[in-house]
């Protein structure tokens, strides 16, 4: 388990993401195995736009795990993993308490 230490500010970027509902779907189909963003897509049947912002969103602060593999084609085709397996948070007297646990 993970707590968070950072300031206020960094604490209500990471409610935010995890209030947004979509976000919330594509972390739940990422939690067990890498996606792709087709994947994502075809899954949540999201736009795929709205699928790659959320994955840079949640790029940009550290939520994913990225790889890809080379397709027969020799393209690259990049899987998208989640790093975020629950979070606790509490709220008390003006003060947010975040515990992060982390997928492995």
């Amino acid at each position: 388990m993970l707590t968070i230490d950072q300031d206020s500010e960094q604490k209500e970027i990471i409610l935010k993401l995890l209030l947004d509902d979509r976000i919330r779907i594509l972390n739940e189909l990422m939690q067990d195995e890498p996606k792709s963003a087709i994947e994502l897509h075809t899954a949540s049947e999201m736009d795929l736009n709205v699928i790659y912002r959320i994955i840079h969103k949640l790029n940009d602060n550290n939520f994913l795990n990225t790889s890809f593999n080379i397709t027969p084609d020799g393209k690259k085709s990049y899987l998208y993993k989640s790093k975020l397996k629950s979070i606790d948070a509490k709220y008390n007297k003006g003060v947010f308490d975040i515990n992060l646990s982390l997928n492995s």
